[in-house]
């Protein structure tokens, strides 16, 4: 996502208009208000409502706001109010929203001040987050790696099936186009990435090692390439070192 200033510009067009005057009809604004929700990776990407409880200066209920004994003539009171706050789609940590006139009340009649929402959100034990893509690492056996195959894919709408390649290495990327994050101000959705990690099998009894073994000793050159490009590497600068 872009910096705190543009996401700021992002919600001010959506929760409302610019801050008002200093002062109006005589009154001082009220100030600016802060709060800090914290929501779950799943209501980050699909947008949820949240409330939020603040002690803040209303506007006296006796007086309307023009001042009189009860609020000491300030039309102003001390109170805890509950705010509804709807939280878009798409949002992420720093993501920051801004509710007009939902701050303190201005003194004698002033505009209220804005309510500036900062939103967190929880690591997801899937998913991590680039902008609005979407980065899963999925394990995949030794045979399937080898022989190619089908695996199961977590996504936003649930299970998904994908076939890797055969001979697919470690590390490798697929993508899944559209499966990611949808992006705040509408269009497309970003991608699923998909980072394919071999694993190397653990525990193994000394017959699975034999076998493992034996594997490994039939296999030529041709069937490790990047092992024996190296091993050229490697040769070469030995004799390069060794001829000076």
């Amino acid at each position: 996502m872009g910096g705190e200033e543009g996401q700021s510009d992002i919600f001010e067009q959506l929760f409302g208009g610019g801050r008002g005057r200093s002062r109006r009809a005589g009154g001082t604004k009220g100030s600016d208000l802060s709060a800090n929700i914290e929501i779950s990776f799943d209501e980050a990407v699909r947008g949820t409502d949240k409330k939020i409880r603040l002690s803040k200066f209303d506007i006296c209920s006796q007086c309307a706001g023009r001042g009189c004994p009860a609020c000491s003539s300030t039309g102003r009171v001390k109170v805890t109010k509950e705010i509804r706050v709807h939280i878009p789609q798409g949002v992420n940590t720093g993501s920051r929203l801004r509710i007009a006139r939902e701050g303190e009340a201005g003194t004698m009649g002033g505009a209220p001040g804005d309510l500036y929402v900062v939103i967190s959100v929880r690591p997801d034990d899937l998913f991590r987050r680039e902008e609005n893509d979407l980065i899963c690492e999925v394990p995949v056996d030794l045979a399937s790696a080898v022989n190619g195959g089908i695996v199961e894919v977590p996504t936003l709408e649930g299970i998904t099936k994908m076939k890797i390649p055969a001979g697919v290495q470690n590390g490798t990327t697929l993508r899944l186009r559209g499966k990611g994050v949808p992006a705040l101000k509408g269009g497309t959705k970003g991608d699923l990435l998909v980072r394919i990690l071999v694993e190397v099998p653990a525990n193994l009894t000394k017959q699975q090692k034999d076998l493992l073994k034996y594997f490994t000793d039939s296999l030529s050159e041709g069937n490790m390439p990047k092992k024996a490009a190296f091993a050229f590497k490697l040769r070469s600068r030995s004799s390069a070192a060794g001829g000076k």
